[in-house]
């Protein structure tokens, strides 16, 4: 460690190009082209170090390791950063870079608000250029978006591969980061997160779309957990305010007090949890998984209480996810059917909230999934509310 407590780097590099690897020389890692290969005037070709578009989400999960497992080494977190050369951005970084500052940038704000939009679009790309790590986030959640509006397949296919790119590069460059302040790692965390969910891989069976969706809310919960650890309030302002879409998880002072009245819960939700309750003791449930989906049940209700069935933000939603426990979510990981009729009550205002471009159609389709999973348990009508919320004939599941 150096006084500045930044890690010592090995000096081989195992980034070279493979010309150079054949040969077994040093390479300087400079792109598009070595200073060897530039003066052998030979094609210089790096190993592609991001992998391929993943199948499945436990893959893309994986490329990701320090975010999924808590992001608990904080010994690569610190207030200070030494400025690092970045290479010159090509044609297609600086067009994404254009339409993250045009165009999603703007999307990313709970409130809207211009104080919250000025992070996303002006500060957020300031943090990038002393952290490539952000950069990619940036480039790679600006490339998802572009190939979501794109109609061509093709080209939405090409600005696919280019957002998996960047992502993978930017869990590399995490890694390899010897030191990040907070204010970088709070918007990288988000960004990661949402580009994970504009990647979710759409399967051919519902249950695998279950699976994936799962999986990512596990990603989220820990995301959720790790930026309300590190958003600290003494920091520079934009410092707490990069948490993005979670940052309402650290203003419980704002909660609206109006909401909070139990009289404002909607009699048929009130009934379809209680319901749920009901279930669990006709259900030879185990009774540690009981007291669990009870608790999630009452918990629920009390999230309810916040966040209206067809809400006009999606303020708080992500706080039924951080509140759950790790059991309640084993459990959805185990499909056991209450759990999964819970989440898909919980799924209604996700479905009914101002839709982001990176949620695409999966509130439907995780709802059709645990429809699916439980019309096979028996105990679809458990859900007969959501049906109504969401418009959905039991003909098509």
């Amino acid at each position: 460690m150096t006084s500045g407590g930044s890690r010592k780097l090995h000096s081989k590099s195992r980034l070279g190009c493979k010309p150079c690897k054949k040969r077994r020389i040093k390479c300087d890692g400079r792109g598009p082209s070595c200073a060897n290969c530039e003066r052998r005037k030979v094609v210089c070709e790096y190993a592609d170090l991001t992998p391929p578009p993943p199948s499945t989400i436990s893959s893309l999960v994986q490329t990701i390791t320090p975010l999924s497992t808590g992001m608990s080494d904080l010994s690569i977190i610190s207030p200070v950063l030494k400025p690092s050369s970045t290479k010159p951005l090509h044609a297609r970084e600086l067009e994404l870079l254009h339409y993250w500052s045009t165009t999603t940038s703007l999307t990313l704000a709970v409130d809207r608000g211009p104080e919250t939009a000025h992070i996303w679009q002006a500060v957020v790309p300031q943090l990038a250029q002393t952290n490539p790590f952000l950069l990619h986030s940036v480039l790679g959640l600006s490339a998802a978006h572009v190939a979501s509006q794109h109609h061509d397949p093709a080209t939405s296919a090409v600005y696919r591969s280019v957002a998996h790119q960047h992502h993978g590069q930017a869990a590399v460059g995490f890694l390899r980061a010897s030191a990040a302040p907070a204010s970088a790692v709070l918007p990288f965390s988000t960004l990661t997160m949402l580009t994970m969910l504009a990647l979710l891989p759409v399967s051919s069976s519902r249950a695998a779309d279950l699976d994936n969706f799962i999986q990512w809310l596990l990603f989220l919960r820990r995301s959720v957990a790790f930026i309300k650890s590190h958003a600290n309030p003494g920091e520079a302002a934009n410092a707490h305010e990069t948490a993005g879409l979670v940052a309402h998880l650290h203003r419980p002072e704002r909660l609206p007090r109006a909401l909070l009245d139990p009289e404002t819960l909607d009699l048929a939700l009130v009934a379809s949890l209680n319901r749920l309750s009901s279930l669990i003791g006709t259900s030879h449930t185990a009774s540690n998984d009981a007291d669990t989906l009870r608790l999630a049940i009452k918990q629920t209700k009390l999230w309810f209480r916040l966040v209206p069935p067809r809400p006009k933000s999606i303020t708080y939603i992500v706080l039924w996810v951080s509140t759950m426990s790790d059991d309640f979510f084993a459990l959805l990981s185990r499909h056991i059917p209450i759990a999964l009729a819970l989440l898909a009550h919980w799924v209604v205002p996700l479905y009914h909230a101002p839709q982001r471009w990176f949620m695409s159609d999966w509130p439907r389709r995780v709802t059709m999934a645990i429809f699916e999973e439980l019309k096979a348990a028996g105990i679809l009508d458990s859900v007969a509310w959501v049906f109504r919320e969401m418009d959905i004939l039991e003909s098509q599941i």
